[in-house]
């Protein structure tokens, strides 16, 4: 599932000007010059990717006590840094 998630990404991330990510999941058909340009409802549910999303964290370091926005990802930009 987590696999066919990343398939997910990478394939959305090849097109550019796709403002809203449930256009990959609509019900409505595809158009030539509005919308995602396929449907990925065959591979998983829109709701389903979105609960992945919501999950996926970046770090295991526990939330701190004050308002860190960047703190999902901060650890990852240290080691990258």
């Amino acid at each position: 599932e987590f696999f066919t998630f990343l398939g997910c990404i990478f394939y959305t991330a090849c097109f550019e000007g796709i403002s809203d990510r449930r256009d990959w999941w609509s019900s409505s058909p595809v158009e030539r010059f509005r919308g995602a340009p396929d449907r990925l409802n065959d591979y998983m549910s829109g709701r389903r990717f979105e609960d992945i999303i919501q999950a996926l964290r970046f770090t295991n370091i526990p939330q701190p006590q004050y308002n860190d926005r960047f703190h999902d990802v901060r650890q990852m930009i240290e080691a990258f840094n």
